[in-house]
Parts: C-alpha cells; sequence; structure tokens
C-alpha cells in the first residue's frame, strides 16, 4: 500500500475546500513560530574583552619598556599527584633601546633554576639572573 492509498483511506470522500484551507494556515503559523525558535541571538551574546586579560595593570618599569615581546613558547609538565608544576618559557625579544638586563616579572611561589641567552642564531649560554621579591 502506498502513501497515497492511505491518504485516501484515512480521507474518505472529498474534503471541503473551507477545511482545507483552515488546515493549510494552520500548518503554516506552527512552522513560523518553529523557525523563529531556531534563531541564535548572536549578537546578543557577551563579548571577550581581550584587552582586560592581557593588560598587566601598571605601568612598564623603564627596563620592560626597552624590549617587546614578538613571541613567546610556554612548554608546561603539570603533575597534579605531586601538585608540581615544571616547564620552559621561550621568549623572543626585540630591543628598542639599549639594556645590561632582562625584567620578567614571575610570581614568587615559582622557583627559577636557570636562564639561557640566545642571541640571534648563536648557542644558548646560561646567563646569571635574580628571581627577587
Amino acid at each position: 500500500m502506498t502513501i497515497r492509498q492511505l491518504f485516501h483511506l484515512k480521507h474518505k470522500g472529498i474534503v471541503p475546500m473551507q477545511k482545507t484551507s483552515q488546515f493549510i494556515i494552520i500548518l503554516i503559523l506552527l512552522f513560523q513560530i518553529q523557525l523563529f525558535a531556531q534563531i541564535d541571538n548572536q549578537f546578543q551574546r557577551p563579548r571577550l574583552n581581550l584587552q582586560k586579560i592581557t593588560d598587566s595593570g601598571g605601568e612598564l618599569s623603564p627596563a620592560q619598556a626597552a624590549y617587546d615581546v614578538t613571541f613567546y613558547d610556554l612548554d608546561l609538565n603539570i603533575d597534579p599527584p605531586a601538585k608540581s608544576i615544571d616547564g620552559s618559557l621561550t621568549a623572543v625579544v626585540k630591543l628598542v633601546a639599549g639594556i645590561d638586563s632582562l625584567v620578567l616579572d614571575l610570581f614568587d611561589t615559582f622557583t627559577v633554576d636557570s636562564v639561557l641567552v640566545k642571541i640571534n642564531n648563536g648557542t644558548a649560554s646560561p646567563a646569571e639572573f635574580v628571581h627577587s621579591a
């Protein structure tokens, strides 16, 4: 039995035009409501303000203003059972002014065990550093 035959079995005889029109209007109204239910209000979502996230909140010291960081590579190893974080940071900087030291901010709870300096494409060599509060 085809779908058309099932349809004729359910609707024996001729359906009056007025009832058919009412049925079609109700279907159109129902589908319109469903269409509006699927609209995503993307324009009402709060936007992420990256300036607030990346802003350190303070003025740069002359030592910090003497260079621009062009690249960071942070490699972390997190060990939850030992409650420890181990890792390394590679920073590529462009000097803006002549400096004899590089100032990086780090929380006092972290330990710095070494600093390596690599100028241009030379080899990395250990550098003296101070990690103070």
